[in-house]
C-alpha cells in the first residue's frame, strides 16, 4: 500500500515525502542487485522522478552532497522494472549463471539479456538527464 500524501502539504513537502519513503527503501535494501521489482516502491516510478526533479530544481541552497545524492537516486530508480521483468530476470541470471544450456530456465536466458540491456540503457538516460538538468 502506497502512503497517502495529504493534499494540504506544499508541492516541495510532498516531494520531500516522496523522495525520504524512497530513501528509506534505499537503505533497507538487503542486497545490491541490477534490478529490483517495481512493487517495492513506496510510490508510483514517475512520482518519485518527479519529486527527485523538483527538489533538485526548487531548492537552490542544496548541500553539494545532497544534490549528488539526488541525483544518484533519479539514476538508480531505472533499476526498478515490472515484477514480470524482474521474475524473467531472476530466471535467466540463474540460468546463465549456472552455465548449463539445459538449465530449466535457460528459454529466459535471452530475454534476462535484454532487460540487462534496457536497464543499462535507462540509467544512462538518467544520467544524461542528471548531467544535462546540472547545467541549468
Amino acid at each position: 500500500m502506497q502512503p497517502v500524501i495529504s493534499p494540504e502539504i506544499s508541492s516541495i513537502e510532498k516531494a520531500e515525502h516522496i523522495v525520504n519513503a524512497y530513501g528509506e527503501l534505499l537503505a533497507d535494501l538487503d542486497e545490491v542487485a541490477m534490478a529490483y521489482p517495481l512493487s517495492l516502491l513506496p510510490f508510483e516510478k514517475d512520482f518519485i522522478r518527479q519529486a527527485i526533479l523538483s527538489l533538485l530544481w526548487e531548492i537552490d541552497e542544496l548541500a553539494p552532497e545532497i544534490r549528488t545524492g539526488l541525483s544518484s537516486a533519479y539514476v538508480f530508480l531505472e533499476q526498478f522494472i515490472p515484477d514480470r521483468q524482474y521474475g524473467t530476470l531472476v530466471k535467466g541470471q540463474a540460468a546463465i549463471k549456472s552455465g548449463d544450456i539445459n538449465h530449466h530456465d535457460w528459454i529466459f536466458a535471452d530475454d534476462a539479456n535484454q532487460i540487462m540491456l534496457q536497464i543499462k540503457a535507462a540509467m544512462e538516460n538518467a544520467l544524461a538527464d542528471m548531467h544535462l538538468f546540472s547545467r541549468g
